[in-house]
């Protein structure tokens, strides 16, 4: 694409101040996320967790049953195993958004080097090792959510999974007002 004849180059950064306890903010030279970040998210299968189903039952406890009579089947959104794996996806989201926002900082750089590969599992052990180099590194879940609001307000974002990303990134979280 071009603007008045000269490519259009996106590289431009914004300093965000990440307030520390010490008092000293960290600054973070962040970058908006690029417009094919969800489509490597879902390559890399790094997708929402689909919700287990179950019979929805009557008040006796018999299935309840459509038309046709086949017994109808509801999302079981309340299953522990199920809001695990959200959390864990929301998580992974909140990571990966961060790195890829930070890679435009010539002072941020990780240990935790990325798969070469989109194999699903190779990412979800680079998630979790990138969490690990995160915490060893001092940073909290509320550190996490400001920084990934920042991102959503640079790359102009009003995307269900971000937002939820930041609104349920830990446990420790959860019900916290944005």
């Amino acid at each position: 694409m071009k603007i008045q004849g000269q490519p259009l180059r996106n590289t431009s950064t914004s300093l965000f101040p990440l307030r520390r306890g010490d008092g000293d903010p960290l600054m973070l030279a962040l970058r908006p996320l690029s417009l094919g970040f969800h489509q490597r998210l879902r390559r890399r299968g790094i997708v929402p967790p689909v919700p287990p189903t179950r019979i929805a039952r009557d008040s006796q406890g018999r299935p309840i049953r459509d038309a046709q009579g086949q017994a109808v089947v509801i999302a079981d959104r309340h299953s522990t195993e199920y809001l695990q794996d959200v959390e864990r996806y929301h998580h992974q989201v909140a990571l990966l958004s961060v790195v890829e926002s930070l890679q435009g900082d010539p002072n941020i750089s990780f240990e935790t080097i990325p798969p070469a590969t989109d194999d699903p599992a190779a990412w979800r052990s680079y998630c979790d090792a990138l969490s690990a180099e995160l915490d060893e590194a001092g940073f909290a879940a509320g550190d996490l959510l400001v920084i990934c609001r920042e991102i959503c307000r640079l790359s102009n974002l009003i995307d269900v999974d971000l937002a939820a990303a930041q609104r349920n990134f830990s446990s420790a979280t959860k019900g916290t007002p944005d």
